[in-house]
């Protein structure tokens, strides 16, 4: 399927892009780049007719997304609620919903989302940055701990370490 931007005033292509399948949700745009989903389980981002970005999901994408300089927000069929980048497209964070066929309303830094059973979700934004910096320093303290563990072994290995104060 194509996608084309098209100019207004004499309906010419500016652009235009190929996805894999047709669309079924609206697309939203942020500067030069348009960001949709599709039933082909990608959540695209679209520069100049090309892809500039891309994440994959599990299931189809019908939601309508909702993008500004910090997120690109789309729920899915999968039952995730996807957090991406607006730059690449690349998940920041993935909360279990339920599954999403519309869009979401985003006041400041809280996501409200209604799956297809009809639950109201609020999702805070600020928890997905604080789940991916615990996660960093999670993967900082295991790197360090094994090192440490490699040294204690090793000084193992040599019986033992004297300290000796010369006076």
């Amino acid at each position: 399927f194509v996608v084309a931007y098209r100019e207004a005033s004499d309906g010419r292509d500016v652009w235009n892009g190929e996805i894999k399948q047709q669309i079924s949700a609206w697309p939203a745009i942020l500067g030069e780049c348009v960001y949709v989903g599709s039933p082909d389980h990608v959540h695209y981002i679209l520069k100049g007719g090309k892809e500039a970005g891309a994440t994959e999901a599990t299931a189809a994408i019908v939601a309508d997304p909702v993008v500004t300089e910090e997120y690109y927000l789309a729920g899915a069929t999968d039952g995730l609620f996807y957090v991406m980048s607006p730059k690449n497209g690349a998940a920041l964070w993935k909360p279990k919903t339920g599954p999403v066929r519309y869009g979401c309303a985003l006041d400041k830094a809280t996501a409200y989302v209604v799956n297809e059973e009809g639950v109201l979700r609020a999702l805070d934004l600020l928890e997905s940055q604080r789940e991916l910096l615990s996660g960093l320093l999670e993967a900082q303290l295991s790197v360090a701990s094994m090192r440490t563990n490699r040294v204690m072994k090793t000084t193992s290995s040599w019986g033992a370490i004297l300290v000796v104060n010369n006076l």
